[in-house]
């Protein structure tokens, strides 16, 4: 700016057909030429100089000053309008212009004073003044960590950075990705001398802190979906601590693996997991459609067993009552009574034989039995006519064509006597 100033009276000078001055030349003649740390001479004292000459000198006259002339001078109208110039054209180029994503951070002798607006903007010049743009729309992107692969190496920083400690004492390579963008233009410039190394330094300080508190089987597939969170979680608090200007838009978790040099073992491992798990819901499945089928048939069961307890218990009253009915005609008649009993017990005994017993005594009736099965032949009185005394003759079905035997069994009469009677084997 200063150059500027000295250019316009320099150029005003030679209009006025002015000699310039040589440094060679001195106009005071007070000053060695050989000196060799000769300094130009003072700005005030040259210009209160060159006004008090041109009033002494009156236009061609000769000055009685001893020192020599400076020729014909700029007057003092021309000096000031090119200092007005000169000034206005300083102060003009403190105008400044911000884009829409921008903010201007101004800064006065060193100091911060305003932050400005997109727009048409205006600061002191410099040297005194001076102003800074900051993009505060902008998303920008940081990855973190590294992690190695048997087909190559995807590389986001180092691979130091990438590398882990989990809680039981096993390594894991993690990438991940940070989608960041600048809130606050004054302290993203003045809050840190880096503040993008500080934001990487936060990011991958909270993604050890929670790696570092879960084992390897929660980072890798167990609690894989959370742990993430928590690192943003933790990474904003952090950035709001520290006041550096930057907000978090994003944080991506792009791979959790253990290091090539075991993938395979971690592999295989992941594999037996996915296998119980997978046996476990097979099992589950299976219990779940056995279980109420099961449940039903034991319903049925319970319900059988109320109602056979209900028949039994039915079943004993009738008999009770039955038995409470033939005590009541056994005391009026005691040997019918006897006689009836007998003859149901006998009934009840030969229908489940394969035996039928004849009574072929004339003197007293033909005892009437229950029908005997429909495999069994009857044989008549008239073919065991020639017998001295009745006999009781069954015939047994033919089982594979044998031949059958006639034996004698003793029967029972009415009379309590035993008779011998044939039966066939």
């Amino acid at each position: 700016m200063f150059n500027t100033m000295f250019g316009c009276l320099y150029f005003m000078g030679r209009r006025k057909i002015c000699r310039p001055l040589a440094m060679a030349e001195d106009p005071w003649g007070n000053r060695s030429h050989s000196d060799k740390n000769e300094q130009p001479p003072d700005l005030d004292e040259f210009f209160s100089n060159l006004i008090r000459h041109k009033k002494k000198s009156g236009g061609n006259e000769p000055s009685n000053d001893e020192r020599p002339p400076l020729g014909n001078m700029p007057d003092k109208k021309i000096i000031v309008l090119a200092s007005f110039l000169a000034a206005l054209i300083w102060g003009a180029s403190g105008i400044y212009t911000v884009n829409e994503r921008e903010n201007g951070v101004e800064i006065f002798l060193g100091k911060f004073t305003t932050t400005t607006a997109s727009g048409l903007n205006w600061h002191w010049p410099a040297p005194i003044g001076t102003v800074e743009k900051v993009d505060v729309q902008s998303i920008s992107t940081m990855r973190v960590g590294e992690f190695q692969t048997r087909k190559g190496s995807v590389s986001t920083h180092n691979q130091r950075e990438g590398q882990m400690l989990t809680k039981d004492e096993n390594i894991v390579e993690i990438g991940a990705a940070v989608q960041y963008r600048i809130n606050d233009a004054k302290a993203f410039l003045y809050q840190a001398k880096d503040p993008i190394e500080v934001l990487r330094d936060v990011v991958t300080s909270a993604i050890r802190e929670v790696v570092g508190a879960n084992t390897v089987d929660e980072v890798l597939k167990d609690r894989r979906n959370d742990w993430p969170q928590e690192s943003r979680q933790i990474i904003e608090r952090t950035l709001k601590d520290y006041d550096i200007g930057i907000e978090i838009v994003a944080f991506e978790l792009q791979d959790a693996r253990a290091p090539a040099e075991v993938q395979d073992a971690f592999e295989d491992a992941v594999r037996a997991r996915e296998d119980e798990e997978r046996l476990r819901l097979e099992a589950e499945a299976y219990r779940n459609e056995r279980v109420p089928v099961a449940r039903g048939e034991a319903e049925q069961h319970i319900q059988r067993a109320f109602a056979y307890a209900v028949s039994v218990e039915e079943q004993a009253k009738a008999q009770a009552s039955k038995f409470n009915a033939l005590l009541a005609a056994y005391r009026q008649d005691k040997t019918a009574m006897r006689d009836r009993l007998y003859l149901d017990s006998v009934a009840r005994v030969y229908t489940q034989t394969q035996k039928i017993l004849v009574d072929n005594d004339n003197a007293r009736p033909i005892i009437n039995l229950p029908t005997p099965v429909a495999s069994e032949t009857v044989v008549s009185p008239q073919t065991i006519s020639a017998v001295e005394e009745p006999r009781a003759v069954v015939e047994k079905p033919k089982d594979n064509k044998t031949d059958k035997t006639l034996t004698t069994v003793p029967v029972r009469t009415m009379n309590g006597r035993e008779r011998p009677s044939r039966t066939g084997e």
